[in-house]
Parts: structure tokens; C-alpha cells; sequence
């Protein structure tokens, strides 16, 4: 449940808010456009919008839940990103184009890491690979430091205990 949530849940619901957000400034006269739109979500390799949610998520689930495989959430995207960045230095998903013909040179550490990591991927270059490897993992990687935040904070009360901190006795059905 948590891989889901910390990985594609995040990831999914990122476009529904800001589309929201930005429908809402519509009431009050202001038009965004999708330009500006998919600067945000995707435009960029480090995913800002979804890190975020990713840390409230996380946070928030964490002081209700305090499962310990929230921790854990990102070592599954790791693992995949490792895999994909070991063995396809270069990029995996060019839609329509070949990554030599967008630019890059031979395989070298800089280049994998600028495709990868930095703003040799971009989706206007119909490339993919930040957006389906590199997100998920930052994603995660937010999730799990939100819910370490949460585990550090003082945990939110249950339906057992009184918000002030002492016990309800079970007499008493207004606690």
C-alpha cells in the first residue's frame, strides 16, 4: 500500500491539485496557461510539485499510521533506477527518436548523469525517462523523510486518547 502511495499516488494526484489550483484562480480572473502548467509538473528535472506532496503525504500518513515500511518506500525506485541507469547510460525512452539524434555523445559518467539527473531529459525533447525512473524515486525518497519527520513529531491522538493527553476513561463516551 505505502509503495503505491509513495511512488504512482503521489505522482498521480500532483496534476489533479495544480489543475485545481490553477481552475480556482480562474474564479478570480487569472488564466494559467498549460505551458505554464507542464513547466510546473514536468518542465524541470527535479520535480518540485510532487517532492512536496510527497513530504506532506508522508508526514501526514505517518503520524496516523507510523507504519515502519514507510521508511522503506524507496529502495524498490532505487533499485530500478540503478538498473535502468547501469545499464542504459544514455536513456531508455526517446519516443519517436533515437538518443543520438537528440544530441548526445558517447556514453561518459557526465553524460548519464546530465541525462538523468540534470536537463539533458526533457519531455520537450520527447524524452521519458526522468518522468517514468527519476520522479518516482524523488517521490519516495520525500515520502519516506516525511514520514521520519512524522515519526519525530508528537504523534496525533486516537479515538482512545483525550486530546490532552490523558486517557479517557471508558465510562465516559464524550472523549
Amino acid at each position: 500500500m505505502h509503495q503505491f502511495l509513495g511512488t504512482l499516488g503521489v505522482a498521480l494526484i500532483v496534476p489533479w491539485l495544480v489543475a485545481g489550483g490553477f481552475d480556482t484562480l480562474g474564479f478570480f480572473g487569472s488564466h494559467i496557461s498549460t505551458k505554464y502548467t507542464n513547466a510546473i509538473l514536468t518542465g524541470n528535472p527535479y520535480f518540485p510539485a510532487q517532492i512536496g506532496l510527497g513530504l506532506v503525504v508522508g508526514w501526514r500518513l505517518n503520524r496516523r499510521w507510523r507504519h515502519r515500511s514507510m521508511l522503506w518506500v524507496w529502495v524498490l525506485p532505487l533499485a530500478v533506477v540503478c538498473y535502468a541507469v547501469f545499464t542504459h547510460p544514455l536513456g531508455i525512452l526517446f519516443v519517436g527518436r533515437s538518443p543520438n539524434e537528440v544530441g548526445f555523445p558517447e556514453a561518459g559518467i557526465r553524460q548519464a548523469l546530465w541525462h538523468w539527473f540534470g536537463w539533458g531529459c526533457r519531455q520537450a525533447d520527447r524524452c521519458l525517462d526522468q518522468a517514468l525512473f527519476i520522479m518516482p524515486l524523488y517521490v519516495s525518497l520525500a515520502y519516506s523523510i516525511g514520514a521520519a519527520l512524522g515519526r519525530s513529531a508528537r504523534p496525533s491522538f486516537t479515538h482512545d486518547e483525550h486530546p490532552s493527553g490523558d486517557d479517557c476513561p471508558p465510562r465516559l463516551p464524550a472523549c
